[in-house]
């Protein structure tokens, strides 16, 4: 690249290089956060507080109650000998 190049492209910003407008801060990364058998997504975020406060800047955590609702099937019923 020539030096002119250079120079342009340094002063349209870091990801003018790419065709994209720069970007005034990264975009955080989102995570999906999905709870085991028998808890809920407050439960979860709960058991998780001291790891979402350092990833705070850099990750979303996003917690979701399971739509599904918790029967026991017949073998554990004849199991406990109910």
């Amino acid at each position: 690249a020539t030096a002119a190049a250079t120079a342009a492209t340094a002063a349209l910003g870091p990801t003018a290089a790419f065709g994209s407008p720069a970007a005034a801060a990264p975009r955080r990364l989102r995570l999906l956060c999905l709870h085991g058998y028998r808890q809920s997504g407050d439960k979860m975020r709960g058991r998780t507080s001291q790891l979402r406060r350092k990833l705070a800047g850099s990750v979303e955590m996003v917690f979701v109650d399971a739509p599904h609702e918790v029967r026991p099937f017949l073998g554990a019923v004849e199991a406990r000998g109910g």
